[in-house]
């Protein structure tokens, strides 16, 4: 207690310090490293998963997917028809460098014929990736749309599709047991890809070229720190050739098709921003093989099964599965 000049009483003022609380949680750098190397892995996994479209013309949907894919299974069910209606779904799980993949996605779409040789639709996709790596998640859902056109050379047996799709996705991530930060992409994908098909001793030999770009960008936003995460980007470019075969048997009440292929593929990836400093997993070269069976039963229905690898020559990358389908046609 202290008296002032005029006779007050008042009381002694005290200075307290109170110490602020410790900011906790990952840096800029460690969020943008993570958001890199997953905007990266997701790329591969959507191009690797593009649903063949040559078959929709050459009447045996899927056996002019040469290009190399890492899909583990895939459900397909497609109508015929004058404005045919398709659907796809796979399933995918890798692992690279420690960090394990589970990659989901679902492709759906319909096409009008603009003569005997061409036609041209619209799809929908959807994708899902999953990416943990010891006490560190991040995962997503995205989506693409757009154009797409399918067209054959009038009395030969050589294909031609293209497509160019857009679309965005929405994101977690949690680094070492932090808080998630919520995270936002754009992106985009074009291809196009040229198969034949030639028959030589009871096979059916289809060899395929094929050219892939996409691109996704992160937007700039502000995480848990209140910190500025600026914008960055990755763009993957793959061209792959591939061999496929199918040798027909005969199966009693239906029809066998055993098949296989080997394929390589060339991969480049560049980043913008912070992404550019992220040294690519999978740049270069890497081969796969695949082999499988399809049975097509008198009533049009198909059920086929097969097995592929991904990753000959790759350091660091391998991917295995096996494939269930069903297709029917009505």
């Amino acid at each position: 207690m202290s008296i002032d000049a005029a006779g007050n009483e008042s009381t002694a003022l005290a200075i307290v310090h109170v110490a602020e609380e410790p900011i906790t949680g990952p840096t800029v750098e460690e969020i943008q490293t993570q958001i890199a190397t997953y905007m990266q892995a997701r790329v591969g996994h959507a191009i690797n998963a593009q649903p063949d479209l040559i078959g929709f013309l050459s009447g045996r949907a899927g056996s002019f997917n040469a290009t190399v894919t890492r899909s583990n299974g895939n459900f397909d069910f497609a109508t015929s028809g004058t404005q045919p209606v398709w659907a796809r779904l796979q399933g995918n799980w890798s692992t690279s460098d420690g960090t394990e993949n589970s990659y989901f996605f679902g492709a759906s779409g319909a096409h009008v014929s603009l003569n005997a040789n061409a036609l041209i639709g619209f799809m929908l996709q959807v994708d899902r990736l999953v990416q943990e790596n010891g006490g560190t998640r991040t995962e997503g859902d995205g989506y693409l749309l757009g154009p797409y056109v399918v067209a054959k050379l009038p009395e030969h047996p050589l294909y031609l599709e293209g497509r160019y799709l857009i679309g965005k996705t929405e994101n977690s991530t949690s680094i070492d047991g932090a808080a998630a930060q919520e995270f936002g992409t754009d992106r985009t994908l074009a291809s196009i890809k040229i198969a034949g098909q030639l028959d030589y001793a009871g096979l059916t030999l289809t060899p395929s070229l094929s050219a892939t770009r996409m691109e996704e960008t992160q937007e700039a936003f502000i995480d848990n720190n209140s910190n500025a995460v600026p914008q960055q980007g990755v763009t993957v470019r793959d061209v792959a050739i591939g061999l496929d075969f199918a040798k027909p048997l005969s199966a009693g009440q239906g029809d066998l098709v055993l098949t296989g292929g080997i394929a390589g593929v060339w991969s480049e990836v560049n980043g913008e921003g912070f992404a550019s400093t992220i040294t690519p997993a999978y740049e270069g070269q890497r081969g796969r093989v695949h082999l499988g069976a399809t049975y097509s039963m008198r009533d049009g229905m198909q059920v086929s099964a097969g097995a592929n690898y991904d990753g000959l020559g790759a350091q660091d990358y391998e991917n295995w599965g096996v494939q269930l389908g069903f297709n029917m046609k009505f």
